[in-house]
């Protein structure tokens, strides 16, 4: 773990936070709304409660709203009589934001971790390790984890007991923004999933309780399969959101009651998704049809999609035709998503920025709120840069996972599955790794307690699940005493009412 003072103007930014602190003055902290957003909030919250500061903090409804620090949220801040404002996860493009704050006397740090433009907005701090000349060593921190380091900075030596809580919460934060587990980050997860598991906090008790999810065993599927889905889910009032909340709270009654209330809007909230989808779906069907060109940046403008599965939408899209795509819904609200590395979408909102309110994001995924009346305008200038580009790197395919090593009959003995824990966590840039097995005897003999169960194997403590087409290739060279080639991909069994935390659960291919 880095010394947080490596970052950029982060000793001036805890200057002017311990000032406001001894002066008492009115802090307000400004989170983005997304997974990384509510757990970077609830971060700082907590460590300048440990200062003895009594901050609130606002989270605005984009889907309502639009992107961004809006004038509007900062006068009402002036009129709460805010005198400090902290951003965590958002604000590196706040130009006309940070000017405003500016000029009503509100002071401003910006905490995030998108990608820097060329001009910074006006204001004294920006904590962001991807600008220019920072020294900080890990440039691919979530958001989350920026507001950890300031908040490793506010809190002396003496105070650090309470950074437990505030790992699991950086944890789970890089885990939803999909960040890379490499360096400093995985050590994080680490550190976040032990705190988890041995429940630094009321909420993470209470959440693998309400979702039947053995905390002890609790794993970066589980967060990102089930927690995270639950938090997005969630509803905004006011500025204030439940996952925040349960993130605060210490009594169980009360988290009991968030989750219920969390699980109830995730029951809609997935009914209303399936919907959005199947309007993506249909309208980028009928532009198929009637247009029938093979644009390399796909635009879906549907407006009954309502704002918040747009990005959904956009990403499932992107996933379905393997190239960036743009879907513009409700309030003239737009989500980008690409394949990993294979387009960088600020460049294209950067050349569309004429006919945009707001934008940011990263290289893969990107969000912004058209001008009114602008979107016939946008899109054009989208189908221009695509023409003046001429590239086709965005129809690339995307090659097949090949195998990490090959695995023999003698491997699998009971010391496999700690060697392969310890490379957990997996996720962005760290997956699970995949094995080769060549002429494996898949036999009772190598395997005595072998048998098959409905789309999968059980083999002692391993498991191997197939799809069905694959399932019935592997019987019937079984049965015919052939040996298999396949490769198989170990990934740590999760989900709600697991108790055994098997090791090999997806065989990808077999060869007869």
């Amino acid at each position: 773990m880095h010394d947080p003072f490596l970052l950029d103007q982060m000793e001036p930014a805890v200057d002017r936070i311990r000032q406001a602190a001894a002066q008492k003055e009115s802090i307000r902290i400004f989170g983005d709304t997304d997974v990384d957003g509510f757990t970077a909030t609830a971060i700082l919250l907590k460590a300048l409660r440990g200062l003895r500061v009594r901050p609130d903090y606002f989270i605005p409804d984009r889907f309502k709203e639009g992107y961004g620090l809006r004038r509007g949220y900062l006068d009402k801040a002036r009129s709460d009589g805010v005198s400090l404002m902290v951003t965590v996860d958002t604000g590196i493009r706040a130009w006309d934001g940070a000017k405003y704050a500016r000029e009503i006397g509100i002071d401003l740090i910006i905490t995030d971790h998108h990608i820097v433009p060329e001009e910074l907005p006006q204001t004294d701090w920006i904590i962001n390790p991807l600008k220019r000349d920072c020294p900080y060593p890990s440039k691919n921190l979530a958001g989350v984890a920026v507001a950890l380091k300031l908040a490793e900075a506010l809190l002396s030596q003496s105070d650090r007991d309470c950074l437990q809580p505030l790992y699991a919460l950086a944890a789970l934060g890089t885990i939803s923004d999909k960040m890379p587990l490499i360096g400093e980050n995985r050590l994080l997860v680490l550190l976040g999933l032990s705190a988890m598991r041995t429940g630094v906090s009321v909420c993470w008790e209470m959440l693998c309780q309400q979702m039947q999810i053995d905390q002890s065993r609790l794993t970066v599927d589980d967060l990102r399969t089930h927690i995270v889905p639950l938090l997005t889910s969630g509803r905004v009032s006011d500025g204030r959101q439940d996952a925040v909340e349960l993130f605060l709270t210490e009594d169980k009654k009360e988290a009991r009651r968030l989750i219920s209330r969390l699980k109830k809007d995730l029951h809609v909230f997935q009914s209303q998704r399936r919907l959005a989808w199947q309007k993506a779906k249909n309208r980028y069907a009928s532009i198929q049809k009637s247009d029938g060109s093979d644009h390399e940046i796909v635009v879906v403008h549907e407006e009954k999609i309502p704002s918040r599965f747009i990005g959904f939408c956009a990403s499932k899209l992107s996933q379905m035709v393997k190239r960036p795509v743009l879907v513009i819904g409700d309030g003239q609200v737009c989500e980008a998503r690409a394949p990993a590395d294979s387009f960088n979408l600020l460049n294209l909102l950067d050349a569309c920025q004429q006919f945009l309110s707001t934008y940011g994001g990263h290289r893969p995924a990107a969000g912004c709120t058209i001008k009114p009346g602008n979107v016939n305008e946008f899109i054009e200038n989208i189908r221009s840069f695509e023409t003046k580009s001429a590239s086709r790197s965005t129809k690339k395919k995307i090659p097949p996972a090949k195998a990490n090593c090959q695995l023999t009959a003698s491997d699998f003995r009971p010391e496999l599955r700690s060697y392969l824990r310890q490379l957990e966590p997996f996720g962005m840039a760290n997956p699970p790794p995949i094995f080769l097995l060549h002429d494996f005897p898949f036999t009772s003999h190598q395997f005595p307690d072998l048998k098959i169960e409905k789309k999968k194997l059980v083999a002692g403590s391993y498991c191997f699940y197939l799809e069905a087409d694959l399932l019935m290739r592997f019987i019937k060279a079984s049965s015919q005493g052939r040996q298999v080639d396949c490769t198989i991909r170990y990934r740590p069994q999760s989900g709600p009412g697991q108790k055994e935390n098997r090791t090999l659960n997806l065989i990808s291919s077999i060869c007869d």
